[in-house]
């Protein structure tokens, strides 16, 4: 299912319409929803993968011009920019060699990217990884880098054990009993699971 034109983050952006532009190819692999504001590009000849459980927020631009592969359970928070392409050519004026300008982008799963997060071409997100506002992913992380914090121009890592709760209902539980002094002990269902069964802690 795609849902295109919520306004889940009431942002600036947020009263701009979305924009989607498919040349190419566009897999859904489940619920995608594309806020107003937010712009979803394929160049002809170019893939875009979709997982499940996709939220891409106002202002951002998503842009695959090659391949661009985003998991399941992902945020793509306000204003963040993601396309695997610098579109134009450069050369060594030395050498007179030159790249392709295109390259690959691969978001894993249980992704939060924080507000202006950047990835260009060939950069990549591990599992359960948080990017913080402002970073910029320009190269493949290790893949081992599992549950972490990365931040940074360009993004490393800065803490690790670390990764986002994807259930509203567990958020609102967590800001609701858990206060300056005291601290929530979840259980692993309760990362997507409204069961809430911990209690509060001194």
């Amino acid at each position: 299912m795609f849902c295109i034109g919520a306004d889940v983050d009431n942002m600036p952006q947020s009263f701009l319409p979305a924009q989607l532009n498919i040349q190419g190819t566009l897999v859904l692999n489940g619920f995608v929803s594309l806020n107003k504001g937010a712009s979803l590009v394929v160049w002809p000849d170019a893939t875009m993968t979709l997982g499940d459980d996709v939220m891409i927020c106002s202002g951002v631009t998503l842009k695959a011009v090659n391949r661009v592969s985003v998991g399941n359970h992902v945020m793509i928070s306000a204003g963040c920019f993601i396309m695997d392409s610098s579109i134009h050519c450069i050369y060594n004026t030395n050498t007179m060699e030159t790249d392709s300008p295109d390259g690959e982008i691969t978001i894993g799963n249980n992704v939060w990217l924080n507000m202006y997060t950047d990835i260009i071409k060939w950069g990549s997100v591990p599992d359960g990884c948080i990017t913080t506002r402002y970073s910029l992913i320009n190269k493949i992380q290790n893949p081992d880098d599992i549950n972490c914090i990365l931040a940074g121009q360009p993004a490393k890592v800065i803490k690790r054990g670390y990764s986002q709760i994807h259930n509203f209902t567990t958020e609102r539980f967590i800001r609701h009993h858990a206060d300056n002094a005291g601290k929530l002990i979840l259980n692993n269902t309760q990362v997507r699971n409204e069961n809430l069964v911990k209690k509060v802690l001194p």
